[in-house]
């Protein structure tokens, strides 16, 4: 995306990080937690099933554990065809001052609120990143 595009786009503003919002994604409120800064739906290429989201999480200064912690806990929410927790595919970069690893998981997802009932997607895919 070219700096003059990114500049006019709405943001997300949190943790002293300005996070670019692309016009297809559409703000869900009813999502909201004390966590959760914000969630948005993405526009799906078809009708055919559910809108992906993209979720930020927030936890403050020092909360929420470091990456490891919370790949080993996301890997929890997608299981291979044996039930077991799968293996990130991980990437590391540096944006600035800034280290950003990825996590790609891929497989059974299981969806839900950690305290409520879970529903199980199958092929589906999490992408999380720790700043």
């Amino acid at each position: 995306m070219d700096r003059a595009r990114q500049m006019t786009l709405p943001t997300l503003d949190a943790a002293g990080l300005r996070i670019p919002i692309a016009p297809e994604w559409t703000l869900d409120e009813s999502r909201a937690s004390s966590m959760r800064l914000a969630t948005y739906k993405v526009k799906a290429d078809d009708d055919a099933g559910e809108a992906p989201e993209v979720v930020f999480f927030y936890f403050g200064p020092g909360q929420g554990g470091d990456a490891e912690q919370n790949f080993l806990r996301w890997s929890r929410l997608v299981t291979g065809a044996d039930g077991k927790p799968t293996e990130p595919a991980l990437e590391t970069i540096n944006v600035g001052a800034l280290r950003i690893t990825v996590g790609s998981f891929t497989g059974r997802y299981l969806a839900g609120s950690p305290t409520g009932p879970r529903t199980q997607r199958d092929n589906w895919a999490l992408v999380g990143a720790v700043i």
